[in-house]
């Protein structure tokens, strides 16, 4: 199958997202992708956390590995723009360089299924008029943006595709509000593990846990704090790239440190005794779909979270909630192990691989060809 994937981040930057790791897992699957990240513009010429992206971009469409290419353009009409009034909204992806002609140079004008991430480029929708479109949204955008507007471009994308999967209940529960009323499907991120489970020794203190990750404004800072004095026998670490505005007067068992590089993560925080995620408490945090959950939990790790109506509904036996008056000491030491044990971790796991998802995602798409087909006749 030939596929174009529309997304927001580039293949090749310093941080995975679930686009990348469904495009890389298509593309194991023996499916030729074109992945098409967020252009830049003239906007992004000389602001220095562009400088990797322009780095990407100078290179035009390439090889990322085996049957997926990877393309970061260039527009003529920044988001900024082509929000204002609603009949330019499409011209954000519509004005990309030479896009008609490298589609064409690539073998792409023709395809047999559209996924797009980024309802800001609905205007690339447009040049696949024979192709299945399918929205695939794993945020509430607008409200993860501050930007009302993106809510007028996922209509415009809404009234182009046939089928929509979201990747949680409130991304879905969102779209539903919108007035879509054709086929859809929940399909949770998910996660790539390659090699054997690692056998966890029995949960002894002292405990160690993590967390690794952005520090942008889903990120509860003073909860971390909180938590970190709660529980003076334990410790906690956070591994990021982002170090700017951190808390002042840190506790001794609260470390911040450099991000984590993919290709180490799994053996890197196989060596921690729990993962945490401390969510901010709002509406965009609400319907997450975070990838990190079972990545920490192949490596042997129960995870910590904040609470939200996501999580909630999943009922994952590896996750527990907290607060910043949670004794986690306590918690760990009452935890039945048998939830750690690998044959119950790949189990609860086999179907959460980028791989199950990737091949359920299809399945989904070739039954809504069905389904449509037969409405039409």
């Amino acid at each position: 199958m030939k596929i174009v994937f529309i997304s927001h981040t580039a293949l090749g930057s310093s941080y995975v997202v679930g686009s990348h790791q469904l495009a890389i897992a298509l593309a194991n699957d023996g499916h030729q992708i074109l992945h098409i990240s967020s252009p830049l513009t003239l906007l992004h010429m000389f602001q220095s956390r562009y400088k990797f992206r322009r780095k990407l971009a100078s290179r035009g469409p390439h090889k990322y590995c085996d049957g997926l290419i990877n393309w970061v353009p260039w527009t003529f009409a920044p988001w900024q723009f082509s929000r204002i009034v609603k009949i330019f909204i499409r011209l954000f992806g519509s004005t990309i360089f030479n896009l008609r002609s490298t589609l064409r140079k690539l073998n792409f004008h023709s395809v047999d299924l559209v996924l797009i991430d980024e309802p800001r480029l609905v205007g690339l929708s447009y040049f696949f008029d024979d192709a299945h479109i399918v929205y695939r949204p794993t945020d509430i955008y607008w409200v993860q943006k501050n930007d009302s507007s993106i809510i007028n471009a996922e209509r415009l994308l809404l009234s182009k595709v046939s089928l929509v999967v979201g990747t949680s209940g409130p991304v879905l529960q969102h779209i539903l509000s919108l007035g879509f009323e054709q086929s859809y499907e929940l399909i949770e991120n998910g996660f790539e593990f390659n090699g054997e489970f690692p056998q966890k020794p029995d949960l002894k203190a002292p405990f160690k846990g993590i967390y690794y990750g952005s520090l942008d404004d889903r990120f509860d800072h003073k909860l971390v704090l909180e938590i970190a004095l709660a529980n003076p026998g334990v410790d906690f670490v956070v591994a990021s790239p982002d170090f700017e505005n951190l808390p002042k007067g840190l506790p001794a068992n609260l470390q911040y440190t450099k991000r984590i590089p993919y290709d180490e993560l799994f053996h890197r925080i196989s060596e921690f005794d729990f993962g945490f995620l401390p969510f901010v408490d709002n509406t965009a945090n609400n319907g997450r779909s975070p990838m990190k959950l079972y990545e920490m939990y192949a490596c042997g790790l129960p995870v910590f979270s904040t609470e939200t109506s996501e999580l909630r509904r999943r009922k994952l036996p590896f996750v527990f909630f907290f607060d910043s008056s949670l004794e986690i000491k306590e918690k760990l030491l009452e935890l039945d192990t048998a939830i750690l044990d690998c044959e119950f971790r790949e189990t609860v796991l086999k179907n959460h691989t980028w791989t199950a998802i990737s091949r359920r995602l299809l399945e989904f798409v070739e039954n809504g060809k069905e389904d449509l087909s037969d409405r039409k006749n």
